[in-house]
């Protein structure tokens, strides 16, 4: 997977979490495969052409409702590792 390009986006809260012992953590990427491609990549967002996408990763965890909110960075690392998925 080539570097990745961390993309900054407010948390939206729309209650305060349950306090369960666990949750689910789901990292979804799909890089593209060459950097020249992000202005047709964003000019044609609605018809992406797959030849210029990489192969979709998933990365999942469960965490610790005190581990809220997830880090970008954890998740980065996690998907760098290679963590079961």
């Amino acid at each position: 997977m080539g570097k990745a390009i961390a993309i900054d986006s407010p948390w939206i809260r729309f209650g305060l979490p349950d306090k369960s012992p666990e949750y689910f953590a789901l990292l979804y990427c799909r890089p593209l495969n060459k950097y020249r491609a992000i202005p047709g990549f964003l000019r044609f967002a609605s018809q992406i052409q797959m030849p210029h996408l990489g192969p979709t990763k998933f990365t999942k965890w469960n965490f610790l409702c005190s581990a809220l909110p997830l880090g970008w960075e954890e998740a980065m690392q996690r998907s760098k590792e290679g963590e079961p998925s």
